[in-house]
């Protein structure tokens, strides 16, 4: 439970996912793993690492890509 608390306190890291976005139409499987790698190991594990955060950043991918 106090892992939810975390994520829900947590903004989002959206510079980064604004720079993973740009020039994309749309992901695969194993861009998104990349993706959640790379913002594990720049500290925001406390997102890729509980379904809510993950769930947070698709929803946040989602409501952004280019159309």
């Amino acid at each position: 439970m106090a892992e939810v608390s975390k994520v829900n306190k947590l903004k989002l890291p959206t510079r980064d996912l604004k720079a993973w976005l740009k020039g994309r139409q749309g992901w695969n499987h194993n861009d998104w793993l990349a993706l959640l790698r790379d913002l594990r190991g720049k500290g925001y594990g406390v997102l890729t690492d509980v379904q809510e955060g993950r769930e947070s950043i698709g929803k946040y991918l989602e409501a952004n890509r280019s159309k």
